[in-house]
């Protein structure tokens, strides 16, 4: 059973942006409209 990736809405506020942000996507905008929404790989360091 092979299992679809869910397509990403586009957001329409800002808020919207900050949300996907937080999820892990970066969004690109462009002319102020949404160009590209990326998924961003994790950037986090051991900190100890």
């Amino acid at each position: 059973m092979l299992r679809r990736k869910k397509e990403i809405p586009t957001p329409t506020t800002l808020n919207d942006c900050c949300l996907l942000y937080q999820m892990g996507y970066a969004v690109i905008i462009h002319d102020g409209k949404v160009s590209a929404i990326v998924k961003e790989g994790k950037k986090r360091e051991n900190i100890a």
